[in-house]
């Protein structure tokens, strides 16, 4: 995964375009089908999902502490409500992804104007993510925190010019009306949209 420390600064779309970058997908993304909105019922390839999107409009691709890399971008010509992130620690070769999406089971009725976030990883599993379990790393905290930062800001950019009633204030933990998280086994566990309880108490 080291390889990845080559494009920082870099446009997202140039590590898409690395043959290396098929292998992380298949390694990270469980291969399982799910539903995701959108004015449809009927499941899809979580991978062709996560493809559409990281293929898309590139962001830039973001290094910290040498060792902890961050990607982002949106599907093409429809960013709005489909942000991704994919998130890897190279030396201890943890990977994490999230994308958004309409929300789920209830497309047609979503009077908040929110989407839900999916997040994913095949070395968690949805189990784990209770009040007693075992969270996810805090190593990923920092950079999660700095996803949701950017995606309330995305979202009330974007809602400035639909209605000011469906701004998301500062005082709210996301922007988000649920988190999901799905597992290598394709279980989905649905989580509080607040960034806390993805993590232990204490830790940062």
């Amino acid at each position: 995964m080291k390889w990845l420390l080559s494009y920082e600064g870099k446009s997202e779309n140039q590590v898409v375009l690395d043959l290396r970058f098929r292998t992380l997908l298949d390694m990270a993304v469980p291969a399982t089908q799910i539903e995701l909105g959108g004015g449809t019922r009927s499941a899809e390839p979580l991978k062709s999902a996560v493809f559409e999107r990281i293929a898309g409009v590139p962001g830039e691709v973001r290094i910290r502490d040498g060792r902890y890399v961050t990607l982002t971008a949106c599907m093409a010509h429809a960013c709005v409500g489909t942000h991704a992130f994919l998130w890897i620690d190279t030396v201890g070769g943890v990977v994490i992804g999230g994308l958004e999406h309409d929300l789920f089971g209830a497309e047609t009725h979503n009077f908040s104007h929110r989407e839900s976030l999916l997040i994913y990883s095949k070395q968690f599993r949805s189990g784990d993510l209770d009040f007693h379990g075992r969270k996810l790393p805090a190593a990923f905290r920092r950079d999660f925190n700095d996803w949701i930062a950017y995606a309330r800001v995305e979202h009330n950019r974007w809602m400035a010019n639909v209605s000011r009633r469906y701004l998301v204030g500062s005082e709210e933990p996301s922007p988000y009306i649920q988190f999901r998280f799905v597992d290598a086994r394709g279980q989905v566990a649905v989580l509080p949209p607040d960034p806390e309880f993805l993590f232990d108490d204490g830790k940062s």
